[in-house]
């Protein structure tokens, strides 16, 4: 996947988030190689916890090439739907001539790797926020970001 790809590929998430519908975010997991198996899957029922449509669009801190079948990092920067700060990891890959994101589509809940150098295959992550604001993960969310950024190093 190349940078323009994944690019693409995440303007097309966040405009499809910013519509801030049940429908929308279904769409997001039927989009999503694991299906909002993960974090994702709350955001059906929580649709306003995505940056609506006249939310200042997420930066792209970063992207790089992951050598792994063609997978492409993208670290993600903005601020949710309820104007909480966010930083995510993206993985995109091609499926069946698609460039779609791996797994947890919905970005603005702050989605990191565990591990700073494996993103692809077996692995576990964390979110920084659940798409109800009263409700906390239970992580440093300053900690996250400062994680999430760790890919950029030297970019």
């Amino acid at each position: 996947v190349s940078e323009t790809e994944a690019r693409q590929a995440f303007d097309e998430m966040v405009a499809l988030a910013s519509k801030q519908s049940v429908r929308a975010m279904e769409q997001l997991c039927e989009n999503a190689v694991d299906g909002c198996a993960g974090f994702s899957g709350a955001t059906t029922d929580h649709a306003r916890s995505a940056p609506g449509p006249d939310a200042r669009a997420p930066d792209v801190l970063c992207t790089r090439d992951l050598n792994d079948e063609g997978t492409r990092l993208l670290v993600v920067e903005g601020e949710d739907g309820h104007g909480r700060p966010y930083v995510s990891q993206l993985v995109f890959s091609e499926r069946g001539g698609e460039v779609v994101v791996e797994r947890e589509p919905a970005f603005w809940l702050g989605v990191v790797h565990n591990s700073a150098t494996k993103f692809t295959g077996s692995v576990a992550w964390k979110t920084m926020h659940h798409p109800q604001p009263d409700v906390q993960v239970g992580y440093d969310v300053n900690e996250l970001m400062t994680k999430a950024r760790l890919p950029c190093a030297g970019h």
